[in-house]
């Protein structure tokens, strides 16, 4: 809130500026546009008032209403690239670096996971290129949202770098909040001593050492205790074991949902498969694949199968597992989701069954469905031909 007030108070005195005097002073109203834009982020609506995208670059609107802002902080960042006597990297452990925004020119191939927190910069595309690069934007000097952060640090396994524009407050509770998740450290204390032992000049303000404590606590010092995380081929064998034993028993299964999903991953029609894993054991799964509408419509996705290990069903991996993809298909662009099954169990995630839907060979209260804005299609719905194999 104080930083979204001084960015508000600096735009009205570039705007009464602009007005008062005329001329080419008017153009300070640009500027003043761009404040008032990055001052309604932290008042709440977050890094999105930046327009970065999930692969590190900047959506067209952005760099427009943006670009006096710009020109001034990456100004500043170079000045202050010159003038901070401070290592570009530090090692904090065997698999984990931290340090500012790199040029190209010092760029290593050496991490499997190269994580920007920025909000207000842009990382060359040398790395953005690269598979292991990962964005997470964080408005300087703020915190994210739990929800946000505690999938995603579950995500991130081997050698990971972390930066944000000079690699101290943002990476500073990121690493920290790391650190944590992985039981490295057991308390904020120990993890910001370790973190300034390496790094002297990171630093963490008031609100985000609070927002780290509250964070650990809930992790209850030793990390989540379920990782949602994509599918590694490391973990096929798991997966299908895992589905064997949940649908042995299920009394309308036919026992060929472990062919089902080899199927998929053999034509590449697995949009997403995600693995639940509980101390380095995958104990459930969920696949999502695309799905034809007789009218046209595109980017819907069906769900399934998901399956969880009988002695761990009921404790909420399931719904977990769902929550999370529908979350990931709708940041990967999709409008909606279908599925076979119970209408008690699913609606609450606001599945309905809709008449305009029909998936011919199912009984229509079990056909659901779920559209992600107001727009639903119409039509006979086809599911991949791998949902036809039986072995």
């Amino acid at each position: 809130m104080k930083y979204g007030l001084v960015y508000s108070v600096c735009a009205m005195t570039l705007a009464y500026l602009a007005i008062d005097r005329g001329g080419y002073w008017i153009l300070l109203i640009w500027p003043a546009l761009s404040l008032l834009v990055i001052s309604a982020g932290y008042m709440g609506l977050g890094a999105f008032v930046y327009g970065k995208r999930k692969d590190g670059s900047f959506s067209l609107w952005s760099l427009i209403i943006h670009f006096p802002y710009f020109i001034y902080s990456w100004s500043i960042w170079y000045v202050l690239k010159m003038m901070i006597k401070e290592a570009a990297t530090d090692t904090i452990t065997n698999n984990l670096t931290i340090g500012r925004r790199l040029t190209a020119n010092e760029i290593s191939d050496e991490f499997d996971y190269y994580v920007d927190l920025t909000s207000e910069f842009i990382d060359p595309q040398k790395v953005r290129q690269k598979e292991a690069y990962r964005c997470f934007p964080i408005l300087d000097a703020d915190v994210p949202p739990k929800h946000r952060i505690s999938s995603f640090l579950n995500e991130l396994n081997g050698n990971i770098y972390i930066h944000c524009a000079q690699g101290h407050g943002r990476t500073g509770l990121f690493a920290i909040l790391l650190l944590a998740n992985k039981g490295e450290i057991q308390s904020f204390d120990e993890g910001y001593s370790l973190l300034k032992s390496r790094r002297p000049l990171l630093g963490v303000n008031k609100k985000q050492r609070l927002y780290a404590i509250d964070l650990i606590q809930e992790m209850g010092n030793k990390g989540f205790e379920m990782i949602l995380r994509k599918e590694t081929p490391a973990d096929i064998e798991s997966i299908t074991e895992v589905t064997i034993a949940a649908f042995q028993d299920h009394p309308i299964s036919k026992q060929t949902e472990q062919f089902i999903i080899k199927a998929l991953r053999s034509a590449d029609a697995m949009t997403l498969s995600i693995v639940a894993e509980m101390d380095g054991r995958v104990v459930g799964h969920i696949a999502f694949s695309p799905v034809r509408i007789s009218d046209g419509t595109k980017d819907w996705y069906g769900l399934g199968p998901i399956s969880v290990l009988p002695e761990l069903q009921k404790q909420g991996i399931g719904k977990s597992l769902v929550i999370e993809g529908l979350s990931r298909l709708k940041e990967l662009g999709g409008e909606g989701c279908m599925l076979v099954g119970d209408t008690n169990y699913y609606k609450r995630f606001d599945f309905k069954n809709y008449p305009q839907l029909i998936y011919e060979g199912i009984p229509q209260e079990f056909f659901l469905a779920l559209p992600f804005n107001e727009k639903l299609p119409q039509g006979n719905v086809v599911f991949h031909e791998a949902f036809s194999v039986t072995s």
